[in-house]
């Protein structure tokens, strides 16, 4: 998450190389994992550094907000107590800060990687202060007892920015393949790209009880043009437009990705007498109307609204209905 994947052959012949060695976690509480929702990840045991080269934070342990609801009332409460807006607990509900001298892998690899250039004398580590990396890479000596094939292993596995340059070059690579190759594709694209927007998609929507019901679409940053949520919780399925802008206009057809709820301001003390005024920021239990929109349905645009906190991304709601048939 937050960097270029290796492949399955460079995964599995390191996983086979370290699999017995010490570094390795023998229990699962202590071995990296992402867990949570496609809107909302929960990274436990992550590499101090690759928190930072990722997210510009040390951490271990990084959560973010569990869903839309905790997400605006976080947002709410920030904005009230003036938090910046450089500050992680606008991404993240959770945050465990670790540098990564702090590390417990960290003094092992360094020890590793100089113990034997350096068999009468404790290995030196880097003064660093919270927050600044060290200008001697981790790993920088390789001691000449070990193949080169596994010191460089080990090098890798101490120094991220080598690992950096490696994925740069491999993305360049694949750039300049992919350029090469949509040359020699481009009327095949531009053919299935009429066929794309002239063609009906297959609908999956339902009816609603009461027509028609607000749901959250995300934040929008218009300085941006684009959305600030880590995955959208809907997509564009059909729109007159060309540009594929994507903010939806009344009209457009969406397709929910992941739950939704169905919003009306004061449903249960007072029906639908606001069914058509968009949700404020702060959601209460009576504007839930307890409908939900399961991921892949389809619905129509009928009107769109929203508001932000000053300085803030816009919260858009959109109010749908069922596709007509």
């Amino acid at each position: 998450m937050g960097h270029t994947g290796i492949s399955d052959e460079e995964d599995q012949r390191l996983q086979t190389k370290w699999e017995h060695s010490e570094l390795i976690p023998r229990i699962a509480e202590r071995d990296t994992s992402i867990s949570g929702s496609p809107t909302s990840k929960c990274m436990s045991n992550y590499c101090p550094e690759v928190a930072f080269d990722s997210f510009g934070v040390f951490a271990s342990l990084l959560c973010e907000h569990g869903d839309e609801i905790d997400r605006d009332l976080a947002y709410g409460r920030l904005s009230r107590q003036g938090v910046s807006e450089e500050s992680w607990k606008w991404r993240w509900s959770t945050l465990k800060p670790m540098h990564y001298t702090e590390c417990p892998l960290y003094s092992p690899l360094l020890r590793q990687t100089s113990s034997s250039a350096n068999n009468n004398r404790t290995p030196e580590v880097p003064s660093v202060r919270a927050g600044e990396r060290s200008a001697q890479p981790l790993g920088d000596e390789v001691p000449s007892s070990i193949p080169e094939k596994e010191a460089n292993e080990i090098d890798l596995m101490g120094r991220w920015k080598r690992r950096k340059l490696i994925a740069y070059m491999i993305a360049i690579s694949a750039v300049v393949t992919g350029i090469a190759t949509f040359t020699d594709s481009l009327s095949k694209i531009k053919t299935n790209l009429n066929e794309w927007f002239s063609s009906k998609p297959k609908v999956v929507t339902i009816k609603l009880p009461f027509d028609s019901g607000w749901i959250l679409a995300g934040y929008y940053d218009p300085r941006t043009l684009s959305f600030t949520d880590a995955r959208p919780y809907l997509e564009i399925a059909k729109t007159s437009r060309q540009d594929r802008h994507v903010l939806p206009e009344i009209g457009d057809w969406i397709r929910v990705v992941g739950e939704r709820n169905v919003i009306i301001p004061e449903y249960r003390s007072s029906g639908l007498a606001h069914q058509m005024e968009a949700p404020l920021a702060d959601l209460r239990d009576e504007d839930y109307t307890g409908v939900k929109l399961s991921s892949g349905t389809m619905m129509e645009v009928r009107d769109v609204g929203g508001g932000s906190y000053p300085g803030r991304p816009q919260a858009v709601w959109l109010r749908v209905g069922a596709i007509p048939q």
